[in-house]
């Protein structure tokens, strides 16, 4: 509402990525083995403000990182309806705009300063898959079991951390920081049945698909805190879909649940901690052919639900997002 709070508000943050990768591929009639590697050169420029008061100042400010993220991947036909898969592969996660270029605010009474990281570098994970699958006849569907971990470091949180001098005064730092290292790991459990040719009539044109995700984190955070879960991570994860295909009518309703999780939790006062409750939602999507013309119909979240976000004093925020209607046309040349 005035420039001052504007100026205080508003920054820009620049982002350039040079890239190179190099893929090889050995293939045998029962056995796929892919190398892959890819490096990355990250430079980062923030051009925002320092805020002390009514006073502004423009600050420009920069950081560089790069990586190197190599992967293989494995595939085993051990029979003819039985594949073996596995890999192993390491990926980047980049920090928030808001964590690399928050403005810095000072506090002159109490001789503290927040601001944004530039010199974040990029939460990095090693990845580690296995998977089992069970192919049906003709084209069927599937069944898989699989298993996974990560090993995540550089983890992102904001702490105080070390000292500044401004115009002769020392400041305290508050500042977004690679502080810490987490594991996830989980079994997944997944089916599907591209339809159920054993029913008569048109009871032979629906299909299923169902899976299920548990989930285990760990996350070692500063001040020797440690966490069972990270933010914004379930415990269990589902979703089970219907589908039905006869000639040009494609229809869909799924159902996806997400567990409780995390959305903030503190290092100092685990009373602070806030969790949104478990999500549970409905979708239906039905496409209709009439030649090179289709027809697109959806609804979201059919059963109307809504979000709830809690600590131990009870709900916090409610967040009603109410059912959405869509219609739509495509079409191919």
């Amino acid at each position: 509402t005035t420039a001052l709070n504007r100026i205080s508000n508003d920054y820009v943050v620049t982002e350039g990525v040079d890239a190179l990768y190099v893929q090889l591929r050995h293939a045998g009639e029962r056995h796929s083995l892919i190398f892959g590697g890819r490096y990355e050169d990250t430079a980062t420029e923030v051009n925002g403000y320092r805020v002390n008061g009514n006073t502004v100042t423009p600050l420009n400010r920069k950081g560089t990182y790069d990586n190197f993220l190599p992967s293989v991947v494995f595939s085993y036909t051990i029979l003819p309806n039985l594949k073996f898969r596995t890999a192993y592969f390491e990926a980047i996660g980049r920090a928030n705009p808001s964590d690399l270029g928050t403005n810095e605010s000072l506090n002159a009474s109490s001789l503290t300063l927040s601001r944004g990281n530039p010199d974040l570098k990029p939460r990095k994970a090693k990845n580690y898959d296995a998977a089992l699958e069970i192919y049906f006849p003709n084209k069927a569907g599937m069944i898989s079991v699989a298993a996974f971990a990560k090993d995540l470091k550089d983890e992102i949180y904001s702490i105080t951390l070390g000292k500044t001098i401004i115009d002769g005064a020392e400041y305290t730092v508050t500042q977004p920081q690679n502080v810490a290292n987490s594991t996830i790991s989980g079994l997944e459990f997944s089916v599907i049945k591209n339809n159920f040719d054993v029913l008569p009539g048109l009871l032979r044109n629906f299909g299923a698909s169902a899976n299920y995700t548990r989930l285990h984190g760990r996350a070692d955070l500063p001040n020797g805190v440690r966490t069972d879960r990270l933010n914004r991570q379930p415990a269990h994860q589902a979703n089970v879909a219907l589908f039905y295909e006869d000639g040009p009518l494609k229809a869909r309703v799924s159902y996806a649940y997400t567990g409780e999780r995390y959305t903030s939790f503190s290092t100092t006062d685990p009373s602070t901690n806030r969790y949104d409750k478990a999500w549970k939602q409905v979708d239906f999507t039905a496409r209709y052919s009439l030649g090179r013309y289709q027809i697109i119909g959806e609804i979201r979240n059919l059963t109307d639900q809504h979000r709830e976000n809690y600590d131990q004093y009870g709900v916090r925020d409610l967040n009603y997002f109410g059912r959405q209607f869509w219609l739509g046309v495509a079409f191919k040349q």
